[in-house]
């Protein structure tokens, strides 16, 4: 129970992050690991298709900037989303 307070805890200070910084992927990434952590699939592959989004455009003008495209394919925290067709896409590019 203790856990799940924390990271209630942590999710609220990611979407107030997200808020804070609408136009940086990291926040919304971080979300949607969070998010699938607890189980919220939908919400997580919503944060997560807007982490790579945002990262794409980031991508275009710095190709030096992280893939979060290639670290979700690795990411412990986002395991139970890679077998669902929605990720399997957003990891094509689709």
């Amino acid at each position: 129970m203790r856990q799940k307070a924390k990271l209630s805890g942590c999710k609220t200070a990611l979407k107030r992050l997200v808020g804070l910084s609408p136009g940086a992927p990291e926040p919304f990434f971080d979300l949607a690991r969070l998010e699938a952590t607890l189980g919220e699939t939908q919400p997580a592959l919503q944060d997560l298709q807007t982490a790579i989004r945002l990262n794409d455009a980031r991508r275009q003008t710095n190709a030096m900037a992280r893939d979060l495209r290639q670290q979700a394919r690795t990411d412990a925290n986002l395991k139970s989303l890679r077998s669902l067709p929605a990720f399997q896409a957003l990891m094509s590019g689709n």
